[in-house]
C-alpha cells in the first residue's frame, strides 16, 4: 500500500491535498471569509519539485472559479514538458498560508493569487487521485507566467540560482519522469457487485457515525466508533475510533452503517472507503458475512 505524506487535514484539500511539498503539520483557519490552511513544509530546491512533479506544462487559463479552500483554472494546453495530458485541464491552486525551512533558513509565505484569465502560465503540478476526485495541484506554490513581466516565485521566493525558470524547466533532463503522485494516491476499484467489493476491500467494519471532523465541497469526514472489525485488522484510536471520509451528505450522525475501506498504511488511523459503493446498512452484515465464509 502506498504511504500519504499528508496529515489529517490536508487529506483532501490539500492536500496540497500540497501533498507534494511534504507537508508536516497544519490546521485551519480562516482568511475573511476564505479558508486558509497553515501549515510547515519541507522544501528541497527547485530540482526536487521538478522532479517530484506528474506534469508540468504550459498553458492559458480560460477561466477562474473560486472555492473556499482553493481557486480552479481551467487551462488550454500549450505545451506538456513532463507527463501526459489530453484536451484542457482542470488545475487547483489550494489556499494555505506556509512556513519552510530553505538552507539552514527560516522563510514564510501565502499562496500566489495573482493569476489572470487570458495570460499563459508555467504549471508544475501533482496529479492525486483517490475514490473520491482526480486532481491536479499547484505544487510549492510555484508562480511561473509566461505572457506577462511579472517574476517567477516558487513558496514566495525568487528560485535561487535560476535567474529563468521558465527555460530552466523548458531545458531541464528529467530522471524521475514519473513523479510521485502515485504515491501521494490511494488505490481503490469501481464496483456495483457485493461480492467484488467484500473480496476486493482490504478491511470491513460495522460502524457509529460520530463526530464531523472535517467538511469540502465533496466530503465529509467523520469520526467513527468501530463497532465490529469484520475483516481485516483495523488499527483504532482510543475509544476505538477511526476517521473516515464520506461522499458528502450519504451519512448521518449516531447511525450504524457497514463500510468498506482501504488505508495507506497499517499504522494509520484514517481509512478510506475502497470504491464508490462502499457504504451500507447493517442490514447488509449478514450478507457480507455468508460472502466472506464462501470465500474461505
Amino acid at each position: 500500500m502506498k504511504r500519504i505524506k499528508v496529515s489529517l487535514f490536508l487529506l483532501f484539500i490539500s492536500i496540497c491535498f500540497g501533498g507534494a511539498a511534504g507537508i508536516v503539520k497544519n490546521h485551519f483557519y480562516e482568511d475573511a471569509p476564505r479558508n486558509y490552511m497553515q501549515k510547515s513544509m519541507e522544501y528541497k530546491g527547485f530540482d526536487s519539485i521538478l522532479e517530484d512533479s506528474d506534469v508540468i506544462l504550459s498553458g492559458k487559463i480560460k477561466s477562474i472559479t473560486e472555492h473556499d479552500d482553493y481557486d480552479e483554472y481551467n487551462v488550454a494546453i500549450s505545451k506538456i514538458e513532463k507527463g501526459d495530458v489530453q484536451g484542457d485541464i482542470q488545475i487547483r491552486n489550494y489556499l494555505s498560508s506556509y512556513s519552510y525551512t530553505y538552507n539552514g533558513k527560516e522563510y514564510a509565505g501565502k499562496t500566489n493569487l495573482d493569476y489572470q484569465k487570458g495570460e499563459t502560465y508555467l504549471f508544475i503540478l501533482q496529479h492525486i487521485r483517490n475514490v473520491y476526485e482526480d486532481r491536479y495541484i499547484i505544487m510549492a506554490d510555484a508562480y511561473l507566467p509566461i505572457s506577462t513581466e511579472e517574476e517567477c516565485a516558487v513558496l514566495s521566493r525568487a528560485v535561487d540560482g535560476v535567474p529563468d525558470p521558465v527555460s530552466y524547466v523548458e531545458e531541464y533532463s528529467y530522471k524521475n519522469k514519473e513523479g510521485k503522485g502515485a504515491e501521494l494516491s490511494v488505490d481503490y476499484f469501481e464496483s456495483n457487485d457485493l461480492d467484488v467489493i467484500v473480496e476486493k476491500s482490504p478491511y470491513i467494519a460495522e460502524i457509529k457515525v460520530k463526530e464531523l471532523f472535517q467538511t469540502t465541497d465533496i466530503v465529509d469526514i467523520y469520526t467513527c466508533d468501530v463497532v465490529e472489525s469484520i475483516k481485516g485488522d483495523i488499527n483504532v484510536m482510543e475509544k476505538k475510533q477511526i476517521i473516515i471520509p464520506f461522499f458528502k451528505d450519504t451519512v448521518m450522525p449516531e447511525e450504524n452503517y457497514i463500510v468498506y475501506l482501504n488505508s495507506d498504511s497499517k499504522d494509520s488511523y484514517i481509512y478510506f472507503l475502497s470504491s464508490p459503493n462502499s457504504v451500507y446498512s447493517v442490514e447488509n452484515k449478514g450478507q457480507v458475512m455468508r460472502i466472506l465464509e464462501d470465500v474461505k
